[in-house]
């Protein structure tokens, strides 16, 4: 994908031009306007050009090679969609492509790939991937007491918060207009709990609990998630993705440390050099992080070294072997010296 730049750049202009159209019909929706009977012609050129667009790179690489690429494949499916829709949209009496004006939009999100060739981007896409990765025991543990009270609240007070209910008259629950912050289905109870983790801690929840509940103690879930949830579990998530955040900055301006010998690479190299001699393409994508990926690099480093030392050991055996008895033979290179 990126070895059209000049197709690309023309592209990311085409696409420029694409949106200010979209603008301009979304300005028309929004105040009733009538637009334009060009607009309709624009919008099938637009997928004409898109469709030139496929066909341009279709006819310099392959398929398999083009469908590889995750952006060429969103690319031909919005560009056959949009055509579809514009040409439906003149045999068909109806507006059939408003279905299509989110993808339309999406289409148009080809512009911040470009946004990626930014150093201060890279960095920031490199540590929220490096974060997410890194922190998924701890992400995955909070998203557990998440679960957990949610679902437990939908048991106990599921059906009782409600703008209706007569028994909240006077609560600040109630006098605020926290109705849709609720617990009378998963998502609205998610809701709940996810306002308490971000904010301080809500005493409008307990209080309105108190008065519907047919538990005593059902108001106690809140301060139990404050203290377990927010106090404990939170902080450790948020304490831990900090720490890998400032060593990730330290090293930001650093150069990445070289190995020696890099061989994994010279495994891929010899992969796609035997795949060219029978005229196929090496498709690949890393399935591990940056952290997985450089063990794996000290580890084949590490055996590299070994096998260098190992075979250091083994010549020098043998040019001592050779030293004492020119006449021995070589091990694996005929029967063994006898002793006399």
């Amino acid at each position: 994908d990126g070895d059209h730049p000049e197709l690309d750049r023309l592209m990311n202009c085409v696409l420029v031009v694409n949106l200010c159209l979209v603008v301009a019909e979304t300005a028309c929706d929004l105040n009733k306007w009538q637009e334009p009977p060009s607009f309709e012609s624009l919008e099938l050129v637009f997928s004409l050009i898109y469709l030139g667009e496929v066909f341009a790179k279709l006819s310099v690489v392959s398929f398999g090679e083009y469908w590889s690429y995750g952006s060429n494949q969103f690319d031909l499916f919005s560009t056959v969609v949009l055509l579809v829709s514009s040409l439906l949209e003149r045999i068909v009496e109806g507006d059939i492509s408003t279905y299509a004006n989110m993808l339309r939009l999406l289409r148009l999100l080809r512009v911040v790939k470009n946004l990626m060739n930014m150093p201060s981007v890279k960095f920031m896409v490199k540590t929220i991937s490096k974060l997410l990765a890194t922190a998924q025991e701890m992400v995955t543990l909070l998203g557990v007491v998440l679960f957990f009270f949610t679902n437990l609240s939908v048991q106990v007070l599921g059906g009782e918060l409600y703008e209706g209910n007569k028994k909240l008259e006077g609560t600040e629950w109630l006098e605020e207009h926290w109705i849709a912050l609720n617990c009378n289905d998963v998502p609205m109870a998610f809701g709940v709990w996810v306002v308490t983790l971000l904010s301080e801690y809500q005493p409008k929840f307990p209080d309105a609990v108190a008065q519907v509940s047919s538990f005593s103690l059902s108001w106690t879930m809140f301060p139990i998630f404050y203290v377990v949830g927010v106090s404990i579990v939170f902080e450790l998530v948020k304490a831990f993705t900090i720490e890998v955040f400032v060593t990730l900055y330290k090293g930001k301006g650093a150069r990445p440390k070289e190995s020696a010998r890099d061989v994994l690479g010279e495994c891929k190299q010899g992969f796609k050099q035997a795949l060219a001699v029978r005229g196929e393409v090496l498709h690949y994508s890393s399935s591990l992080n940056e952290s997985a990926q450089e063990a794996m690099q000290e580890a084949f480093d590490h055996l590299d070294s070994k096998a260098r030392q190992k075979a250091g050991e083994y010549h020098d055996r043998v040019l001592a072997m050779l030293l004492m008895d020119p006449d021995a033979p070589t091990p694996h290179h005929g029967k063994p010296h006898s002793k006399h």
